[in-house]
């Protein structure tokens, strides 16, 4: 609000003007005995928005190595345990290799029950085996987003459909044969991390 005050007795010159505006939003015009004529006062004006974040390659060629290591690591797993199994099966056929890859699997499951009855009662024995699958799970195949995760995932299992039914190669059986169980124990265990996650999304997304 804008009023006009007379000026003291005596003093010349026009009255000057006293203002009570408070707080103006948006743009505001003064007028009465201001020298200049009517004055326009406009706010400041609004901030830039934030540009949108630009994309971190950093932290994605971060994933990619750690998916290197990772894909390292059960390579060297995969070769080692073929080589183990191929040696205590007597340099056998490709069945008795994956006959002893069950095997192995058996045990595995044995020492799980056993350490399931003993610390996790409280669990049903599939939730103790999420659980346990949930500790395995590499840290760059839980950051990888879903879209890749499926991908990654057809990959595999059409590789390990390949492998397993894939004629049988020149040369030295029982090498082959080891060779082909490192193949596949290499696929699997790149899958049972992937398959799992991607399934735990899928319930995720489910329940909401």
């Amino acid at each position: 609000m804008t009023g006009a005050v007379p000026r003291p007795d005596g003093d010349p010159g026009p009255p000057h003007v006293a203002n009570h505006v408070g707080n103006v939003q948006g743009p505001s015009v003064q007028a009465g005995y201001v020298a200049g004529g009517i004055h326009f006062h406009a706010p400041p004006p609004a901030a830039p928005p934030h540009p949108a974040p630009a994309p971190r390659p950093v932290r994605d060629r971060r994933l990619f190595r750690a998916w290197l290591v990772v894909v390292l690591l059960v390579f060297l797993v995969a070769g080692f345990g073929s080589y183990l199994v191929n040696v205590s099966v007597g340099h056998g056929s490709l069945a008795a290799n994956l006959a002893a890859d069950g095997v192995l699997l058996l045990v595995a499951v044995a020492v799980l029950v056993v350490r399931w009855r003993l610390v996790a009662r409280d669990l049903s024995f599939p939730a103790y085996i999420g659980k346990v699958l949930a500790r395995c799970v590499p840290r760059c195949v839980a950051m990888t987003s879903t879209p890749v995760l499926a991908i990654i995932a057809v990959v595999l299992g059409a590789l390990l459909v390949a492998s397993l039914f894939a004629p049988p190669a020149a040369g030295d059986p029982y090498t082959a044969a080891q060779g082909r169980n490192g193949v596949l124990l290499f696929l699997v265990g790149l899958a049972v991390p992937v398959v799992r996650t991607l399934v735990v999304r899928a319930r995720i997304s489910r329940n909401r």
